[in-house]
């Protein structure tokens, strides 16, 4: 059976907080329809912008530490503290 290890800090001391490579982007599209009517007549493909909130954040707090997300409106402070959590069971 396969021992999972902690990623450790040079303390030793295991990271209480550890996101890595978190990436996160969302479709806006060009083009809000208002009503049926507008959805059966226009039914043409509309076209999306890719915006990304996050991309490859890297974060580690040891235990004790403060950790404070700062930022200018629309730089991904909510959608890093929205992102699931994965635990020692989802991983491989």
């Amino acid at each position: 059976m396969a021992q999972k290890t902690a990623d450790l800090t040079r303390d030793g001391m295991e990271y209480a907080v550890e996101i890595n490579d978190v990436s996160k982007m969302h479709k806006l599209q060009h083009e809000n329809v208002r009503s049926l009517k507008e959805k059966a007549f226009f039914f043409r493909k509309r076209g999306h912008e890719e915006y990304w909130a996050l991309q490859n954040v890297n974060v580690k707090a040891k235990p004790g530490e403060k950790l404070g997300i700062i930022g200018a409106n629309g730089s991904g402070k909510s959608a890093l503290l929205k992102c699931r959590p994965v635990t020692e069971d989802d991983r491989p």
